[in-house]
């Protein structure tokens, strides 16, 4: 297929802005004509995912991963629509084989954690989300990423390092200190005791003290 990598640009770009059914009718449209593209079927699965059509999606990432075992994309949204389907240990497997291919890629140690935390299993879902940090220590998008996900399984110290070393990186997401003063008044609202809090908040200020917006946030946190 002639300028395949300008046609899954449009499509990716397609699903990435919700414009689903548009990517799905082009889709569709190419399949027909080139139905042994892996790439192809793992766009439709995104789509129909985002349609909220899981089964189809499911069909969907399976027939990418039969066409191209390598494809790690195809098999970390295989294990999230998995996941929407309740089948945890299948979403599970299908992250730890793309991780067998790429130990770094850092969608499959969040998905495999969502998975994990849906079977009870928090403290593994922690181990592969500090994993997730340590391999892509200077990506600040997944370390500020994964913070969030540690603040949801409660893991308050783990997340709290990985905000700090995210708003540390030189490419640091532009609301990553409001995302830590969100996360301090959140943990203050789940019972974190208020006294590490103000601890860990006097030390956000003093890593970050010529940051005018970090003092904006912590003058609104100490009021409440």
């Amino acid at each position: 297929m002639e300028n395949l990598e300008m046609v899954l640009d449009k499509l990716n770009a397609l699903n990435y802005e919700g414009r689903y059914q548009e990517a799905l009718a082009d889709v569709q449209i190419l399949l027909t004509q080139n139905p042994d593209e892996s790439p192809l079927h793992v766009i439709k699965g995104y789509a129909e995912y985002g349609l909220g059509n899981f089964t189809q999606a499911e069909r969907d990432f399976a027939t990418a991963i039969s066409l191209n075992p390598d494809d790690i994309n195809a098999r970390t949204n295989y294990a999230l629509v998995l996941f929407e389907l309740g089948r945890y240990v299948d979403g599970l497997n299908a992250c730890d084989a793309a991780l067998f291919l790429d130990d770094t890629f850092a969608a499959a140690y969040i998905n495999g954690a969502h998975c994990l935390a849906a079977l009870g299993h928090i403290d593994i879902a922690i181990e592969y989300m500090q994993a997730a940090i340590n391999t892509n220590a200077q990506d600040a998008d997944v370390v500020a990423h994964s913070a969030t996900v540690l603040s949801d399984l409660d893991a308050y110290e783990e997340a709290r390092d990985a905000f700090m070393r995210a708003a540390s990186l030189p490419d640091a997401p532009a609301d990553i200190h409001k995302k830590i003063a969100d996360f301090f008044d959140e943990s203050r609202q789940k019972g974190v005791e208020r006294g590490q809090i103000s601890r860990d908040i006097d030390a956000w200020r003093g890593a970050f003290m010529n940051n005018p917006e970090v003092f904006e946030y912590v003058s609104r946190l100490l009021k409440r």
